[in-house]
């Protein structure tokens, strides 16, 4: 879209002077009166847009995303509706100058340095990683079903996304008196199972005596460990002092443990960041091992991390980039590998196709494992929607029967009703109408409606999820695509055809239309299809061939979904790598991008669209960026 912005400017033939100030109230509020406030404002609030409420220079910075798309609309006369008066050249010339100063030009800024609570995930991986082991509770788990075993789990709910989309974007997420008292149970969980457990605690469990240097030793282990940083000079002479004053070593150090487990120096992050009001200054050492290890492993740092930390030799360049190839190979990189995926492409919405385990896990987690290859691979940022590679298994062999001779089987013992086997990596040597995410049946399937395709779904989550395109709310009163009435034989898109001719609808259609339908190649299971089935599954008959044409707002014609695939490939890499950055520069920061990361984005997607970068390069642009090496204390007002 930042293509298309800087092509507006040269189109409208811009003479204004780039610096010339355009004030809001006297020049684009009487603009937005004429054109806008008649369906944005008021009474008519459509698509969640008022533009009544937009009063002061922080509205105006705060709604950034909201005049891009603005502009995009009014210069490809889409916005007003075609049956209003339309805006004059000039006009448009000093709104779109107007825009291009207050959010192009704008300058790079790292971002306020905030505490936020550990999420529900965090909290339970900081755990497991500073002790090494589980909090599970006993149940009795039944073959048809899933049920949850993690203590953490079953006392604190999921979090809800923060305006990031993400679940770590913790910042509005607030604390009740009644989270105290089950971090105190998890904490008293923890404590006894590591007495009763621990390999380190094995030679001095108690009721055996434990000396003041071995209780100074456990607490100093640990502690470091729950802090995620060495202890500073102060901590360690408070230890020294306690230990000495106490007679029942063993019950302090249960306190002390405790004390820690439900410290906000825990369970927040982010509070030992110090500096002068104002200024912009780099992170320390232990905050950027802490940015990196929950970005990259939802967790604490360990000790390797640390003790790069407290020698001052993490940012050394060389030594940061062994850092993330070691800590991406690592295990533990699935949790966010997992975690990112699931929640950028909605992969829960499969927990819904039907129940039928295993079959729909093995569709859910073929886009995560498909993502772990990207990923571990270290492949080009463009592969996620064209790729040679998949995983399958076979309960999902059918939808790649020509290369499906690569999955390895493994034999059935008598008396077991079925093997599941892992999903597999396989070539797409022969299978040509799949690769990439977009074709994956799981995410064809559960971007449907009872048992049907549906091109709105389909096309909304490839503008939304791969394109980072947003779209305002459907209208109230949108209805459904009728039936074909007695006698008729009209085609779903024939029908749709009549169903979109609303004008204002069509704002949107014209940007989903072409994506949605250009899968309907791809029948409600994702399986492929060249014709339209009219009857029941089991009685169906061939109807009319599938019209998987169609024309992108930008101009590009294809006659079908590879057509497409290839237009998005060649002409629209550097949108669909813009959205790549902004995922993960949120997903590792933990909110969402504002107006001040925008000149940081630019750069990482210019750099990586020019040069086919790969999510490795991504991952180190990313952790060596402004926002996520640097930071600004507010000032208090």
């Amino acid at each position: 879209m930042k293509l298309l912005m800087t092509s507006l400017l040269f189109i409208t033939g811009m003479n204004l002077m780039s610096n010339e100030k355009i004030d809001y109230n006297n020049q684009i509020k009487p603009f937005l009166e004429k054109h806008c406030i008649e369906c944005h404002g008021g009474e008519k609030i459509k698509a969640k847009l008022d533009f009544t409420k937009i009063n002061s220079p922080k509205d105006i910075k705060l709604h950034f995303e909201m005049w891009e798309e603005a502009l995009e609309l009014i210069h490809e006369g889409e916005m007003p509706p075609e049956e209003r008066d339309q805006p004059e050249l000039e006009e448009k010339k000093i709104f779109t100058q107007w825009y291009k100063h207050n959010f192009e030009e704008v300058e790079a800024h790292p971002g306020f340095s905030q505490p936020r609570r550990l999420s529900t995930m965090e909290y339970k991986n900081s755990l497991e990683d500073i002790f090494g082991f589980n909090l599970e509770v006993q149940v009795q788990e039944a073959h048809e079903s899933k049920i949850e075993k993690s203590l953490v789990k079953k006392l604190f709910p999921v979090d809800p996304p923060g305006r990031s989309g993400f679940q770590n974007d913790t910042y509005g997420s607030q604390f009740a008196s009644s989270d105290l008292s089950r971090y105190a149970f998890i904490a008293d969980k923890t404590i006894e199972k590591l007495f009763n457990e621990s390999e380190k605690l094995s030679a001095v469990k108690p009721p055996n005596k434990i000396t003041k240097k071995q209780t100074a030793q456990i607490l100093s282990y640990y502690l470091s460990k729950i802090y995620r940083r060495s202890l500073n000079k102060e901590e360690i002479a408070s230890l020294k002092v306690l230990i000495g004053k106490n007679t029942d070593l063993w019950s302090m150090l249960r306190m002390e443990l405790k004390a820690a487990l439900i410290s906000p120096k825990f369970l927040y992050r982010g509070l030992d960041i110090k500096g002068t009001a104002g200024e912009v200054f780099s992170v320390s050492n232990d905050e950027l091992a802490q940015r990196l290890s929950y970005f990259l492993w939802g967790s604490v740092p360990d000790e390797k991390l640390l003790k790069l930390a407290k020698n001052k030799s993490l940012k050394d360049e060389e030594v940061w980039e062994m850092q993330i190839k070691r800590m991406v190979e690592d295990q533990r990189s699935q949790r966010f590998i997992e975690d990112i995926a699931v929640q950028w492409f909605a992969l829960n919405e499969m927990d819904h196709l039907g129940g039928r385990l295993p079959y729909d896990d093995a569709l859910k987690n073929q886009p995560i494992k498909f993502f772990e290859y990207l990923i571990k691979e270290d492949r080009p940022l463009i592969e996620l929607i064209d790729s040679k590679v998949t995983y399958a298994n076979g309960l999902i062999e059918k939808f790649y029967k020509k290369d499906s001779k690569q999955i390895t089987r493994v034999g059935k013992e008598k008396g077991i009703e079925m093997v599941i086997q892992p999903l597999q990596k396989i070539e797409l040597k022969n299978t040509e109408n799949r690769g990439g995410i977009l074709t994956m049946p799981g995410i064809l399937a559960m971007n449907g409606v009872k048992g049907r395709t549906s091109p709105v779904l389909r096309g909304t989550w490839v503008l939304e999820r791969i394109l980072g395109d947003h779209l305002p709310e459907p209208p109230m009163d949108v209805g459904a695509v009728p039936n074909n009435k007695k006698g008729e034989i009209l085609t779903f898109r024939q029908r749709f055809e009549a169903h979109r001719s609303n004008k204002t609808c069509a704002v949107c259609h014209d940007r989903i239309d072409p994506l949605g339908f250009a899968l309907e190649s791809y029948d409600d299971s994702g399986g492929f299809r060249t014709h339209e089935m009219i009857g029941k599954k089991k009685n169906a008959k061939k109807g009319a061939a599938i019209d998987a044409s169609g024309q992108m707002p930008s101009g590009e014609k294809f006659k079908s979904f590879l057509e497409l695939k290839s237009t998005l490939v060649n002409n629209h890499s550097e949108t669909i790598t813009r959205n790549i950055v902004k995922r993960f520069m949120s997903y590792a920061l933990c909110r969402k991008l504002e107006l001040y990361d925008q000149p940081e984005v630019e750069r990482i997607t210019k750099q990586l669209n020019e040069n086919q970068g790969t999510y490795l390069e991504l991952i180190k642009l990313v952790t060596t960026s402004l926002p996520f090496t640097k930071t600004v204390i507010a000032e208090e007002i």
